[in-house]
C-alpha cells in the first residue's frame, strides 16, 4: 500500500474521530444552556412553583402523603448520588390562610405517625402524585375521607412532639425540606390543621422546587463542552493536506 494510501486513510479517521469528538461535546453545551434557559423560570431564591390547590375541608385535618422524588425522577436518583440530595433538589411548601383571622397550623411528618395521629380524627387526604422532577404540579387523582363522626385532635396539633418541621400563625407559612430520600419507610405526611384543632379547614397550598447544582452547573458543562470540540476540531485540522 503507498504512503500516500496511508495518509488518506488515517486523514478520513481523523475526520471522522474529529466530528464524534465535536459531537459529544456538543452535548454538555446543549445541556449547559437547556439549565440556563430553564433557570430564568425561577423566583428570586431560585424556586419553581406548582399551580396553587385549594383546600376546603369540613373535617378537622387535610392530608398529603409524600412520596420521594426518587422514585419518579432518574435526575433525582442520580444527582442526588453526584451531588448529594440536598444540592441536587429541595422542596417548599407554602401555605396559606384563606381566612385572615384564622391560625393554621402546618406539620411534616413520617408516614407512621402521620397515618398515626390523622386515624383518630375526621380527616381529609389527598392522593397525591407528582407530575415530574423539574416542574411541581400538585397532582390530586382523588380524595379520602376518614370514618365520619369522629372528633377532632385531643390536644392542639402544636403540643404533639413528633413533628420534624412545623409552622402555625395567620400568615403565610413555609414548611422545607429534601424531598429525595432512598425507602418509602421514609415517605412524609404533610398535616394541615387549625391550630385550635376545630373543623372547617381552609388554606391555599402550592409546592416549589429548587435545584442548588443549577446554579453553577451550565457554568461547568458550557466550557468543558466548548474545549471537547476545540479539540475535535484541531482533529480534523490536523488531517488537512
Amino acid at each position: 500500500m503507498s504512503i500516500k494510501k496511508v495518509n488518506v486513510k488515517r486523514n478520513v479517521l481523523r475526520l471522522i474521530l474529529g466530528i464524534l469528538i465535536i459531537i459529544i461535546g456538543i452535548i454538555p453545551i446543549v445541556g449547559g444552556a437547556a439549565i440556563l434557559i430553564f433557570n430564568k423560570s425561577a423566583d428570586a431564591d431560585g424556586y419553581h412553583w406548582s399551580n396553587t390547590y385549594e383546600i376546603r375541608t369540613s373535617t378537622y385535618a387535610f392530608s398529603f402523603e409524600i412520596p420521594s422524588l426518587s422514585t419518579v425522577s432518574l435526575y433525582s436518583r442520580l444527582g442526588s448520588n453526584l451531588f448529594g440530595a440536598a444540592n441536587a433538589v429541595q422542596a417548599k411548601w407554602v401555605i396559606e390562610p384563606v381566612e385572615i383571622s384564622r391560625d393554621i397550623f402546618t406539620g411534616l411528618t413520617t408516614t407512621s405517625d402521620g397515618i398515626n395521629y390523622i386515624s383518630r380524627m375526621e380527616t381529609e387526604e389527598a392522593v397525591w402524585s407528582m407530575a415530574g422532577p423539574f416542574k411541581p404540579e400538585i397532582n390530586v387523582t382523588s380524595l379520602e375521607l376518614s370514618v365520619e363522626g369522629l372528633e377532632g385532635p385531643a390536644q392542639p396539633p402544636w403540643a404533639e412532639t413528633f413533628w420534624f418541621n412545623a409552622c402555625f400563625g395567620k400568615g403565610q407559612a413555609s414548611i422545607y425540606y429534601t424531598p429525595v430520600w432512598n425507602t418509602h419507610a421514609d415517605d412524609k405526611y404533610l398535616i394541615i390543621l387549625n391550630t385550635d384543632g376545630t373543623n372547617n379547614v381552609k388554606a391555599d397550598v402550592k409546592l416549589g422546587f429548587n435545584f442548588p447544582v443549577f446554579r453553577w452547573l451550565p457554568y461547568r458543562l458550557i466550557p468543558l463542552g466548548v474545549l471537547i470540540c476545540l479539540g475535535g476540531i484541531i482533529l480534523i485540522r490536523k488531517g488537512r493536506p
